[in-house]
């Protein structure tokens, strides 16, 4: 059985035991992390890679954003990670479905089915995040460079970007890295484990999502939150 713990985020210090003083969550969270009961103590991205300080029991992942388009973790982050020895576990692979190729940015204006951008509380976090012009020039860029090295035969932008995460990101499967898969039927969730065995890309469509992120990569939001 695996327990998922969510501690708070929005302050990074709690209240020790005594009230007297100030301890981080990591130091908060180690008297709870006995042996046996923990599998993964997966603390997550709304933090910097600065806020790792000493403690008794040292997490073993951390669990950020990360997909073609949305790379801010390469730069500080990971490296930090491999310092500490931390895997790193990798959730909205297809930026909450941008990468999938079936929305367009004139959506916005009109009425649209409830889903991830649109019709829930979690829908304007996510506009804000991915639902920018660039993103969807970015895609187009990716989908001409699909269609140039396949034609017909040319795979699915979900398959793409899901392959890019497993054969062309920074992932190391070495270290322990994984990638979280969502989905919200059992189709999807079949079609997506589908493209996680399928090989690597052309090397054109991955320079194409090398240009995508670079088209995006003033928009990228932090992975410290």
């Amino acid at each position: 059985m695996r327990l998922t713990m969510a501690l708070p985020w929005k302050k990074r210090c709690v209240p020790a035991t005594s009230f007297t003083r100030r301890a981080s969550l990591w130091s908060l969270a180690s008297p709870t992390m006995q042996p046996g009961r923990w599998l993964r103590y997966v603390p997550s991205a709304r933090t910097t890679a600065g806020s790792f300080p000493p403690c008794t029991s040292r997490p073993l992942c951390l669990q950020g954003m990360y997909n073609a388009t949305t790379r801010q973790v390469e730069t500080e982050l990971f490296p930090c990670l491999r310092h500490f020895g931390l895997r790193f576990y990798a959730y909205n692979p297809l930026a909450g479905g941008l990468l999938t190729g079936k929305y367009k940015y004139e959506d916005k204006d009109g009425k649209q089915p409830v889903g991830r951008f649109f019709g829930n509380t979690w829908a304007e976090t996510y506009r804000n995040r991915f639902w920018k012009e660039h993103h969807f020039k970015a895609i187009a860029l990716v989908e001409k460079a699909l269609q140039a090295a396949y034609g017909a035969r040319a795979p699915s932008m979900t398959s793409a970007a899901l392959r890019w995460m497993y054969h062309h990101s920074q992932l190391q499967g070495a270290h322990g890295d994984a990638v979280i898969l969502g989905m919200s039927s059992l189709e999807q969730l079949e079609q997506n484990l589908a493209a996680t065995e399928e090989g690597p890309l052309e090397p054109t469509v991955v320079q194409a999502f090398d240009q995508a992120w670079h088209l995006v990569a003033h928009e990228c939001p932090n992975y410290f939150r």
